[in-house]
């Protein structure tokens, strides 16, 4: 239900409104989608996630498929593009939709900063999470040896933390 509700109206402001970095087809940004949803879930396959409350197993694939969302149907636009991306995001997921079986439904993504500068984190073994800005992951205690090379050394950043976890 959660790709009905929203992948065409994503890929139709993605087409008519942004920019891409390089141009994409939609069954590909489609099939990055169920890739990186596929990825993420992969951790449910448990029996501690199972036996959490039915809300907090939504609240979590709900989660991970916003940031499936974000990094498979908006990674692709340029850098002007995200903040349009990011808003169109958060109007489309602050909807009530009714959904069957369901009252209605509202999906929690990150109001401050954009969404491109969040990560959905959860327990081990998928139980509850939460969105953490990518800057707070970065232990900022590190120390770098005095014996690399200057080409040897990457220094940690949002966008490092963000693309090495992606990558």
């Amino acid at each position: 239900m959660l790709f009905h509700w929203t992948v065409d109206p994503i890929l139709e402001h993605l087409r008519l409104n942004l920019t891409e970095i390089s141009p994409t087809q939609d069954q590909n940004l489609l099939r990055a989608l169920i890739r990186m949803l596929d990825t993420y879930l992969n951790e449910f396959y448990n029996a501690q996630f199972l036996t959490q409350d039915i809300k907090i197993r939504h609240t979590v694939i709900d989660s991970y498929f916003v940031m499936s969302v974000v990094w498979s149907l908006g990674g692709s636009v340029v850098t002007e593009c995200r903040k349009p991306f990011d808003l169109f995001i958060k109007k489309l997921f602050a909807l009530d939709i009714k959904f069957p079986d369901i009252k209605t439904k509202k999906i929690y993504v990150p109001d401050r900063g954009q969404i491109f500068d969040y990560k959905y984190i959860t327990k081990a073994g998928g139980t509850d999470g939460q969105w953490v800005n990518w800057n707070d992951l970065i232990d900022k205690s590190e120390i770098i040896s005095d014996k690399l090379q200057p080409s040897e050394i990457i220094v940690k950043t949002m966008d490092t933390m963000r693309y090495s976890f992606l990558l």
